[in-house]
């Protein structure tokens, strides 16, 4: 894993206001190597498999208001993991 390009990454999503935290992740995601949980986007550097994932769960991010990022988990319901509205 390139390195450079996920500190490239993370500072963009940093300056944004979405929290970044580094960490091990101990379960199975749906992007390995990354997690939303409590309003943060974790990466395990170990697991990621592609850099451009942390702009993909900044993406859900997004369009939250902080107080509401930080009640965001990765789990979603079981209808939305399949695209269904």
């Amino acid at each position: 894993m390139n390195q450079l390009e996920i500190d490239i990454i993370t500072n963009f999503v940093l300056s944004t206001g979405i929290d970044v935290v580094r960490r091990p992740i101990i379960m199975d995601t749906f992007l390995p190597g990354l997690l939303l949980e409590n309003g943060e986007i974790i990466i395990d550097a170990d697991k990621l498999l592609y850099p451009g994932g942390i702009l993909h769960e900044a993406g859900h991010f997004a369009g939250y208001e902080p107080d509401v990022r930080e009640t965001t988990e990765d789990l979603l319901p079981g209808h939305m993991a399949f695209g269904v509205k």
